[in-house]
């Protein structure tokens, strides 16, 4: 399977859609939607593989087999959540070793204290500056080829104020990262301070609920902007669509009104390959009744 590569989609004449999920199953509907690129989600990856929250509770294991799992359907360039680095030194060489070997095409490293939580949570402890930049610095080292690319991401905005976020985005792009990320940013002037202090490319994270998600795309691309992720986006709606549809079943007693609104058996077949999986046995079962 060719695998593009985060780098190539640069330069392209409008922002880059990252969506985010949790499965292979997300990253085959993202790709046959036409999608350019996508990101394995810690949080999708935590609550639909495992029930869990995101709050540290799922690890570097955990996450690579999720990333071995989306890759091996998908060609997709995949930029990867890679928490905290799941330790030490060591331990973020391990994690950019591995998910690289795994296929994915850049890694994402936070600022947070293990265990992490959500960006989007309370409560949040940050590292200091001096672990952060090492740990940048152990993955950019650890990469076997450039063509991975190293997201830094700190979550210091809403724990020490826009300045001190700043001041480690600058650290992480100078210890080597490829982009940062200013997670949770809260108003326009805080992006286009990002923008005007930080060299590109540039990535951002629209969350539903924020102010990110009453911007418009044209407007951030306009900004400066390459990427655009929308990391919990595809698990929230499954959730919404699954709980609508079971609470109607219980309701009415019936599931007739299912048709209207799921997919049909044959193009969920579609979707996961069978007609190519068929074609590939009956290939076979023909050369053998030739030879017999």
């Amino acid at each position: 399977m060719k695998r593009a590569t985060l780098r190539s989609l640069l330069g392209q004449p409008e922002i880059v859609f990252l969506p985010g999920g949790g499965g292979p199953l997300d990253m085959l509907l993202i790709e046959q939607a036409g999608y350019k690129g996508a990101y394995l989600s810690g949080y999708s990856v935590a609550a639909q593989r495992y029930g869990l929250p995101d709050i540290g509770l799922i690890a570097f294991k955990e996450m690579l087999e999720a990333v071995e799992a989306v890759c091996r359907v998908s060609a997709l360039p995949i930029i990867v959540d890679g928490d905290t680095g799941y330790g030490g030194i060591l331990n973020v060489r391990q994690t950019i070793r591995e998910f690289e070997a795994a296929g994915a095409a850049a890694v994402s490293i936070e600022d947070q204290c293990w265990p992490k939580r959500c960006g989007h949570m309370q409560n949040k402890m940050i590292e200091p500056i001096a672990t952060s930049i090492g740990k940048i610095e152990a993955a950019v080292q650890a990469r076997r080829s450039d063509d991975l690319m190293i997201v830094a991401r700190t979550d210091a905005r809403d724990v020490l104020g826009l300045d001190e976020a700043i001041r480690r985005c600058k650290a992480y792009k100078a210890a080597g990262a490829d982009m940062v990320s200013l997670h949770s940013p809260q108003s326009i002037e805080d992006l286009k301070v990002l923008l005007g202090e930080i060299e590109g490319p540039h990535t951002i994270t629209i969350g539903e609920g924020e102010f990110t998600d009453g911007i418009e795309v044209s407007d951030l691309f306009s900004m400066g902007f390459e990427f655009a992720s929308l990391a919990s986006s595809s698990l929230r709606t499954y959730v919404s669509a699954v709980s609508t549809m079971l609470g109607n079943v219980r309701k009415n007693g019936h599931v007739r009104d299912i048709a209207r609104s799921a997919v049909s058996l044959d193009a969920l077949n579609d979707i996961v390959g069978l007609k190519a999986l068929q074609e590939f046995e009956d290939n076979i079962a023909m050369r053998e009744n030739v030879v017999g």
